[in-house]
């Protein structure tokens, strides 16, 4: 048990930093490209992109989620993993073969105004036939994604700012993205023969698998809605400025969410090999330790990310970003509301085969998505992008809740929450009132970042000390016993 939890701290450090690489790119990026390309061709680039990412869903049809589901099932049996893993991929090929078509019919027929960008975004549909990670999620062997990619990621920074120069260097920017995410596709393949070897896929495992990936995509579709939706509306009920806007602010986001996603994609095929071999109580342990360190950290990264938002856009992005602020402020919430379903979703909905609840649960926030967006963005811009937003996370956290409260002790859940988020609170007004004092500067921004960190730590520690309730209480003694 105790070599599965290391294994489990090693899958999760090994994660984050992968999901933080991929996070890092755009965000090392972001001031530079901010005022090299501006506010307009960064809404282009967004726009462009987002298009394309639709395609690239399309042509994955929920394949991470299903694919390390179904390799952490057989990892055990080799001839059984290499007939999963070789119907899965054939499986895939056909889809991407078929969205591909797609995608070629839609930048003939319909985008005329940004084709260039769209041509070379065909790139990530290449790019997404050869993601085979999910195999090695499936498998536990995180270590090869990180380590392999880690290169990959800064010479592609590094060929932006070599590269890209002025406002005239938009596709040089767009191409340097694409191909830096195909590389980084691509590099794993060379260590796939080591855990599965390719054999004649099984035309009925193909076909059996058909549904429960389409059912998974459908809600990968939904989730992308009511998160990208938001910038192909702005471009078209708003500026472009508002999306490049609210592009940056989405980076942003995404940097805590890094945490959320590298826990959940760890979890998932642990929890899904767990729950194959019916060890419901050590399932259990995993669910109500996972909620609370995530819910934890995502009290603090939201709270203190909201709590410096204004100032941070400024020094970060310019003063053409300054709406920026705003929109970080409003999706701050979101941090939250996205570990708490994450943990829900990730280590028990999937794993359990409950995809039902999933899928009604991100179909219903899409629509709602979008009709809030129609409502609002044309009279409040991007800000009524950020109200959309919200609503559906807290549609998703009340439906998803409301379905497996039976099952699971939503109550302690919610309990064990509380006192992060009531820290997190604290640690807001205090960096807000210390902002009243402080100049906006890069020195200002830094000493808001560390007292808002102080602040949460030392309340946070008082009351694990104080409660010795937390799953944070153990660690702690074995850090002060030291």
């Amino acid at each position: 048990m105790k070599k599965k939890e290391s294994n489990l701290k090693v899958n999760f450090i090994l994660q984050f930093l992968y999901q933080v690489l991929t996070m890092i790119l755009p965000l090392a990026t972001a001031p530079y490209i901010a005022r090299v390309l501006g506010a307009d061709n960064v809404g282009i680039y967004s726009y462009s992109f987002t298009v394309t990412n639709y395609f690239v869903i399309f042509s994955m049809l929920g394949l991470n989620n299903h694919g390390s589901r179904a390799i952490a099932k057989v990892k055990d049996d080799q001839q059984q993993l290499n007939i999963v893993f070789s119907s899965l991929f054939a499986l895939h090929l056909i889809i991407t073969g078929i969205v591909t078509v797609g995608y070629a019919a839609y930048i003939l027929l319909f985008a005329p105004k940004y084709t260039l960008y769209l041509i070379i975004n065909t790139i990530y549909l290449i790019a997404a036939f050869l993601d085979i990670n999910w195999a090695f999620f499936g498998l536990e062997k995180f270590k090869i994604t990180v380590t392999r990619n880690t290169i990959v990621k800064l010479i592609t920074i590094a060929c932006v700012f070599i590269f890209v120069r002025d406002k005239n260097d938009l596709w040089k920017y767009v191409f340097i993205m694409a191909l830096g995410t195909l590389v980084s596709q691509s590099v794993v393949w060379m260590f796939l023969k080591k855990y599965i070897r390719f054999c004649k896929p099984d035309k009925k495992l193909m076909l059996e698998n058909v549904k429960p990936m389409f059912a998974l995509f459908v809600a990968v579709l939904a989730t992308s809605i009511f998160r990208t939706i938001d910038k192909i509306m702005l471009g078209n009920l708003s500026v472009m400025s508002d999306v490049g806007c609210y592009e940056n602010a989405d980076k942003m986001i995404m940097f805590p969410v890094a945490l959320i996603n590298a826990l959940g994609t760890v979890m998932l095929p642990r929890m899904a090999h767990i729950y194959a071999n019916r060890k419901n109580e050590e399932a259990a342990k995993y669910l109500v330790s996972s909620m609370e360190f995530s819910t934890t950290m995502a009290a603090a990264l939201s709270f203190g990310l909201a709590a410096v938002s204004h100032i941070f856009s400024i020094i970060f992005f310019g003063e053409e970003f300054a709406l920026t602020g705003q929109i970080l402020e409003g999706l701050g919430i979101t941090v939250w509301l996205m570990a708490f379903n994450a943990v829900i979703r990730m280590q028990y909905i999937i794993p359990k085969g409950k995809d039902k609840i999933y899928i009604q649960a991100v179909c219903g926030a899409a629509v709602l998505n979008v009709i809030i967006n129609a409502l609002l963005i044309p009279t409040l811009g991007a800000m009524g992008a950020v109200i959309g937003t919200i609503v559906s996370y807290v549609f998703i956290f009340l439906y998803q809740t409301w379905c497996i409260r039976k099952e699971l002790p939503v109550r302690k859940f919610l309990l064990n929450a509380l006192p992060s988020a009531l820290i997190g609170a604290v640690m807001f007004v205090a960096v807000r009132l210390l902002n009243i004092v402080i100049k906006e500067s890069v020195s200002g921004l830094l000493i808001e970042i560390a007292f808002g960190a102080a602040v949460f730590i030392i309340l946070f520690t008082v009351y694990v000390m104080v409660s010795k309730k937390s799953v944070f209480y153990t660690y702690l003694k074995k850090i002060l016993r030291r």
